[in-house]
């Protein structure tokens, strides 16, 4: 057997399918329960099936309250900020500073130094090319993950 269970209250090593414990004789949960059975590759005991009841239930004896009933079709949620996503890509004319504004930390540093090595390799063709690339995807990055994160 390649899975052991213990016994939540006293945690005595579980050799057999049972739904107490044999060593403390305190109720196994059923999540115990069904890890012993799949321990030992039997079904859990019909005893322990037929009692079971679905968790709404028992989470409703516990409580007494029962579960929200599901809400009625809502509208659209409104947009809370109309600026962030705008803000985000203005941010990224200074490459990273888009992404450092949505939390992206890793990202932001990152287009930052390929921004500030693709400027001092200006003079050069690859240079020309990078800049007007790296500027793009960061103020398009930025904003597309704004507004992501505003909905």
């Amino acid at each position: 057997m390649a899975i052991r269970v213990h016994c939540p209250s006293c945690h005595h090593y579980l050799e057999q399918m049972s739904e107490v414990c044999p060593h403390c004789d305190a109720a196994l949960p059923p999540a115990v329960i069904m890890s012993l059975a799949a321990a030992h590759g039997a079904p859990p005991p019909q005893t322990f099936l037929q009692n079971l009841r679905p968790a709404s239930d028992e989470l409703i004896s516990i409580t007494g309250i029962a579960d929200p009933p599901p809400p009625a079709a809502s509208p659209a949620p409104t947009q809370t900020s109309g600026l962030r996503p705008w803000l985000a890509a203005a941010l990224s004319l200074i490459c990273g500073l888009g992404q450092l504004y949505n939390g992206q930390v890793v990202k932001g540093f990152t287009l930052m130094i390929l921004g500030a090595a693709a400027i001092l390799s200006l003079p050069w063709l690859a240079g020309k090319i990078a800049v007007p690339l790296l500027w793009s995807f960061a103020i398009v990055d930025a904003f597309q993950v704004a507004r992501r994160m505003r909905h």
